[in-house]
């Protein structure tokens, strides 16, 4: 099944950079961020500005932002923003079991995929 989902990941959204990320038990960078919910895109300028207002406005808040350096491959058009962020859940998510926080994000991944 980690494969089927990896490869759902790399579908989603590619552009032909070849970076795929499933973000999964994250260490490294990450590593003090786990259990907080993490959002990786390619965006356009206006993309992002539209993920911070939605994500803002639904009271997540930033609590890590990593962009990985990319190098670019001739016949690959650049996009402007590959990053991931990590979101604290709204204030009044906070206290809840992990189960309930899980659900919580059904509605952000719904509402961020139509915009």
């Amino acid at each position: 099944m980690e494969s089927i989902l990896a490869l759902e990941t790399m579908k989603e959204g590619h552009d032909g950079s070849g970076l795929g990320l499933m973000l999964k038990d994250l260490g490294g960078v990450f590593e003090e961020h786990k259990g907080y919910p993490v959002l990786s895109g390619i965006f356009s300028d206006k993309g992002l500005e539209t993920l911070d207002q939605y994500m803002e406005q639904a009271g997540f808040e930033i609590r890590f932002a990593w962009a990985p350096k990319i190098v670019p491959v001739l016949g690959v058009q650049r996009r402007a923003h590959y990053t991931a962020k990590v979101y604290d859940y709204p204030a009044d998510a906070r206290d809840l079991p992990f189960a309930e926080q899980e659900e919580l994000l059904t509605a952000p991944r719904l509402a961020l995929s139509h915009l």
